[in-house]
């Protein structure tokens, strides 16, 4: 059931967002650089470390979409701005 969820919002969010651009406008080279380096890194350490997979991407998925939502661009920020 819970699978099912996380499928049903990664299909809403990618529909809704990726279509516009927002995602990838919202992403500077750094900020795209440092969250890919620390989504390896959570992967890795869940993978060999904690053996533990889905903690793993549901962090990344959380790291992924707090840098979105804090970018000078995202969604907060232009919330903020009107």
């Amino acid at each position: 059931m819970f699978l099912a969820v996380v499928v049903y919002f990664l299909g809403w969010f990618a529909g809704e967002f990726l279509e516009t651009g927002a995602l990838v406008g919202a992403f500077s080279s750094t900020r795209a650089a440092v969250t890919g380096v620390l989504a390896a890194l959570i992967l890795a350490y869940s993978l060999l470390i904690a053996q533990q997979v889905l903690l793993g991407v549901l962090t990344v998925l959380m790291l992924v979409l707090v840098a979105w939502l804090t970018s000078p661009t995202g969604p907060l920020a232009t919330l903020h701005e009107q």
